[in-house]
């Protein structure tokens, strides 16, 4: 499933990111039963030292709601838990 606006979202409501994340935890284990991959796409994302969206200037830390991401490629980051 693909996700588009997760920076938009992140941004305008940033209550949304632990209630993103409960719900992933909630759900975690049927996502994994059932071999669900999980897209989200976002405009700007940065890796420093963890990764970041970027949206009209502002960093976003994705790991409060990700977990531990591993780099794949060129703005792509993975995990299997959250």
């Amino acid at each position: 499933m693909k996700f588009d606006g997760l920076d938009y979202v992140l941004y305008h409501y940033p209550s949304v990111g632990p209630e993103l994340r409960k719900a992933l935890q909630n759900a975690e284990s049927s996502l994994f039963n059932c071999k669900a991959e999980l897209i989200f796409a976002v405009d700007k994302l940065t890796y420093g030292e963890r990764p970041k969206v970027v949206y009209k200037g502002r960093e976003i830390e994705l790991h409060s709601i990700f977990g531990m991401l591993v780099p794949e490629g060129p703005g792509h980051f993975y995990t299997e838990r959250v």
